[in-house]
């Protein structure tokens, strides 16, 4: 555990659209090349230069925001469209190696944070594999009383922190406005929060947008376009950050790496 902590703060890291298991070719999409290797690289790097210009919070909370693993099975199609997709290697070996990255992320932010909450939420690629992630967490972490694995299986994180309210979605499925009136709804301490915040992934850019009283932010993706997504032309920066939130004043400090590997 760290030596001190600030108690007010809470840290968030939305770790947006990794997916762990595609294939990328640099010559062919204009970006990077990305597989298994390149994408635990870029993650161990990612998360030690956002974490060096994060402050201590006491508390953290790990947000795996769906699409974590690029395919939910050995067809490597998406669930619903039947998309072919390129991938590296089996399923088995994307599955084991992706727990075992996530396994070195959340021992790196417990040695900063003093808890931890760790929430992986259903994406349109992995819609079943993203299930096998949360219980292999959960039972890796279920002794440990510093990391807490969240199994709720809602398609939408919800957690108050002071007079802020910390929600999360894929992204799919639901556009931000009625995203927004949803929340009010089903969201039990509302009315108890001031600093609202929705973050979404799955379109793979950046967006931010006011919505009555509720912040909206679609996050960059962690992973660089594959193949389908540069032929459409879509060629949208990579980024990993966090965000402090304080108590009373909500979102105080972002820290950003935008994945940039050295040439």
């Amino acid at each position: 555990a760290p030596a001190q902590t600030m108690a007010d703060l809470c840290t968030v890291y939305p770790l947006m659209d990794v997916h762990f298991g595609m294939h990328a070719w640099g010559k062919e999409t204009g970006g990077d090349d990305y597989d298994l290797s390149l994408a635990a690289s870029d993650m161990r790097h990612a998360f030690a230069k956002v974490q060096a210009i994060t402050p201590n919070s006491a508390e953290a909370i790990l947000i795996v925001g769906g699409d974590f693993f690029h395919a939910d099975d050995n067809r490597s199609e998406t669930p619903a469209h039947r998309h072919k997709l390129d991938v590296d290697s089996r399923h088995w070996k994307v599955l084991q190696s992706g727990i075992a990255l996530l396994g070195g992320v959340i021992a790196r932010l417990v040695e900063k944070h003093d808890r931890l909450q760790v929430r992986v939420l259903r994406g349109n690629h992995d819609e079943h594999a993203h299930m096998v992630l949360t219980f292999a967490l959960a039972e890796r972490y279920r002794d440990q009383d510093r990391v807490t694995v969240d199994q709720t299986p809602f398609d939408l994180f919800m957690r108050q922190w002071g007079r802020c309210l910390i929600a999360a979605h894929h992204g799919d499925k639901i556009k931000p406005q009625q995203l927004t009136l949803y929340l009010s709804d089903v969201c039990e301490f509302w009315s108890a929060t001031r600093h609202r915040i929705c973050l979404t992934g799955h379109v793979h850019h950046d967006a931010v947008k006011d919505i009555g009283p509720m912040r909206w932010e679609s996050l960059r993706a962690f992973c660089p376009p594959d193949a389908y997504a540069a032929s459409m032309g879509y060629g949208a920066r990579r980024a990993l950050q966090s965000l402090t939130f304080d108590k009373t004043d909500g979102l105080v400090l972002r820290a950003m790496d935008p994945i940039e590997r050295p040439t």
